[in-house]
């Protein structure tokens, strides 16, 4: 698979856990294959701590029959996840290129509100990249929208909108960025400051619209650019050795054509890399104001990014197990980041298994390890962990019911 150009169906199913497959939950698996990082002479093992089970919250409404990796918990408990209770939907949804619903689930109402989503006024193909939710519950989505043009045969020039929601689930807002002047930009994930401004990782575009090269990017609530943000020792691309035959991945959305010829097949370069560490890779927002952004590379390398553009700091996340990459994250109440890790999978051992793991701020270092309970009523699905760190999974109850169970460290 191209991650330049891929099709519909395997841009959705990237990252999509069919629920009743699933053993524990399973997570991002950044696809590089750059060897694991050795553990350094010195390092010690973190301690593990268990989590034990502090109450469980069932609802009247189904279980997930497959949820897309990635979610996220509020400052009020909420948990924000896009699954489907019907399995059947799943290749409907991805032949049109549209990614599950995104749902917020209270525990404490026991309501399940469905973000809208569908096609926006003006634009032909709408399809969402990512969503993102600031530690105050303010949810919005990241949106490539394309507008068809007969007499192109390129592909189509990409648009990047954000669509902000209101608490009821409806559209509050639309906002188009403005791309960098002079260059199209194709975005992969999106966080929001708590002023409102973005900062939206992507990828510049050739002549002929194919990933370029990585671009993080400030822009203002309103959309317009202010500058891109250069985070130093970043992923860079590596010239092909070769050019490789364009392969029927390396097709444009929808069909368009990528070139108007069609017997030139030696023009694409396939090898990206780069590009997996930056679609594959998480954006976070915290209270303090600053955004945590980690690229998906064999050694993670964490930005701590301010409002005005700034890098705060960096550092080289030590993994715990060389095997594993980081899949998730989320601010803690302290001075922290909960990371959810997961395995590479092999033939060997083709399940994965995810290790929360606390990462100190002041040291860089991860300092405690969390382990997941073995499930009692269904495989676990997703997990989060609230500002007050108290640990949320969504599960499937045995009666096959979507419930939220709670944990806390010991």
């Amino acid at each position: 698979m191209n991650p330049g150009h891929s099709t519909k169906l395997e841009v959705v199913m990237q990252g999509l856990l069919i629920a009743s497959l699933a053993a524990p939950r399973a997570g991002r698996i950044p696809q590089s294959q750059a060897p694991a990082p050795k553990r350094a002479a010195g390092d010690e093992e973190p301690a593990t701590r268990q989590l034990y089970e502090s109450s469980r919250i069932q609802f009247p409404t189904p279980a997930p029959a497959a949820i897309e990796v990635g979610s996220w918990c509020d400052a009020n408990g909420d948990i924000w996840a896009a699954y489907t209770g019907s399995l059947g939907s799943v290749y409907d949804l991805a032949h049109r290129g549209d990614r599950l619903p995104i749902s917020r689930i209270s525990s404490d109402s026991k309501t399940v509100v469905q973000l809208q989503e569908g096609q926006l006024q003006g634009y032909d193909e709408v399809h969402r990249r990512d969503f993102y939710v600031d530690p105050r519950g303010q949810a919005y989505a990241l949106m490539v929208a394309y507008k068809r043009d007969g007499e192109d045969k390129r592909a189509p020039r990409p648009n990047t909108l954000i669509v902000k929601y209101s608490d009821d689930g409806t559209v509050d807002s639309v906002v188009k960025l403005d791309p960098p002047q002079g260059a199209d930009f194709l975005a992969w994930k999106l966080a929001a400051f708590l002023d409102g401004n973005f900062l939206v990782a992507g990828s510049t575009l050739s002549e002929d619209r194919r990933p370029k090269e990585p671009l993080t990017a400030l822009f203002t609530r309103a959309g317009a650019f202010v500058k891109a943000v250069t985070l130093p020792d970043d992923i860079r691309p590596e010239p092909p050795p070769t050019t490789a035959p364009t392969r029927a991945s390396d097709q444009p959305p929808s069909g368009h054509q990528g070139s108007g010829n069609r017997g030139d097949r030696t023009q694409t370069p396939v090898h990206r890399p780069w590009l997996l560490d930056v679609q594959q890779g998480a954006m976070a927002g915290s209270l303090d104001g600053n955004v945590y952004l980690v690229r998906a590379a064999s050694r993670p390398r964490l930005y701590v990014i301010s409002a005005a553009g700034e890098i705060v700091r960096q550092l080289v996340i030590t993994i715990p197990q060389p095997q594993m990459r980081v899949a998730a994250m989320n601010p803690t109440q302290g001075h922290g980041l909960l990371l959810e890790l997961t395995n590479l999978p092999d033939a060997e051992k083709p399940e994965s298994h995810p290790l929360l793991a606390l990462l100190s701020l002041d040291t860089g270092k991860i300092t405690e390890a969390y382990a997941m309970p073995a499930a009692s009523g269904g495989p676990f699905l997703s997990v989060c962990v609230t500002p007050g760190n108290e640990f949320l999974v969504l599960g499937t109850s045995t009666d096959n019911h979507l419930e939220v169970i709670k944990y806390t460290a010991r």
